[in-house]
């Protein structure tokens, strides 16, 4: 996936998308996985972070993500991840890239 698609696929979808887009835009670091998981799978697993990275007093944004990641179901999601100098996005795309599920 090219930066562009990518960008276009964060357009208009949360927050946290919104902030991924904009460090995409100042030139961040990406990459997306070839590999899937049902979005079930990746929804129990920071299902289960959600305590942790708060008390750590992490920002992501368990709100909006989980909720699309558990409606998801056992859709196969690919995910990606943007990184700038001080924060890592993650982004969970359908199989075909052509939508984004969710964004941390």
């Amino acid at each position: 996936m090219n930066r562009e698609d990518l960008m276009l696929l964060l357009q208009d979808h949360s927050a946290v998308a919104d902030a991924a887009r904009a460090a995409l835009v100042l030139g961040a670091g990406f990459v997306v996985w070839d590999r899937s998981l049902s979005a079930r799978r990746l929804w129990a697993v920071w299902k289960g972070r959600v305590d942790v990275v708060t008390e750590a007093g992490g920002q992501l944004d368990f709100v909006t993500a989980l909720p699309r990641l558990e409606q998801a179901g056992e859709e196969p999601v690919r995910l990606g991840r943007i990184t700038t100098s001080d924060r890592t996005y993650l982004v969970f795309l359908d199989l075909a890239g052509s939508r984004c599920v969710a964004c941390l």
